[in-house]
């Protein structure tokens, strides 16, 4: 899944948990679901438009759709990171892995000894598929990865998302303040 899926899965989640106290519990709460999240909706990259190779400059399909996943993450950041910090940073934390395996050595030649293999998300990925239920699951998607029209699943995944987590703000606002 791209970046804007994560971040409105980490949206969803710190909405959802707005009204847990104390804060410390709450911080726990989200830091775990969204990084736990970040694991599920990975799973689930097969039956959306994802190739492999992330070097596609001859496609123009795929260099527009990285422009517009670009700009929406920035959107995204700019609008909803000072109320969604911690949800935000933990439903991208298992992509940083990418950054030391994959981008430093290939274009900067920089190589951490230590993060030689996907440390985080290798983590989160065996966690959900840990999951019986939800690995049975994956085992009965198609592989549509290389399917452009499949981008549409994930927009359409996207949207959903982010229409839960204003309901779930409205709900949080709507209950006003928790009773002690």
């Amino acid at each position: 899944m791209q970046y804007p899926t994560h971040i409105a899965s980490g949206i969803l989640i710190d909405n959802t948990a707005r009204r847990i106290h104390p804060a410390w519990l709450r911080m726990l709460i989200v830091a775990t679901l969204c990084y736990g999240a970040h694991g599920v909706l990975d799973g689930l990259d097969i039956s959306v438009y994802d190739p492999r190779d992330l070097l596609l400059f001859n496609d123009s399909f795929w260099c527009f759709f990285q422009v517009v996943v670009a700009i929406t993450t920035y959107w995204m950041l700019v609008v909803y990171w000072k109320k969604h910090m911690l949800a935000i940073t933990f439903s991208l934390l298992p992509d940083l892995d990418w950054v030391m395996v994959w981008f430093l050595p290939k274009c900067f030649h920089i190589v951490i000894p230590f993060w030689k293999t996907p440390i985080l998300h290798g983590n989160v990925m065996r966690l959900a598929r840990s999951i019986p239920l939800f690995n049975t699951a994956l085992e009965k998607l198609p592989d549509l990865r290389l399917t452009r029209e499949a981008v549409l699943i994930e927009i359409a995944l996207f949207i959903l998302i982010m229409w839960l987590a204003r309901k779930a703000a409205k709900i949080q606002v709507a209950a006003g303040p928790r009773s002690k």
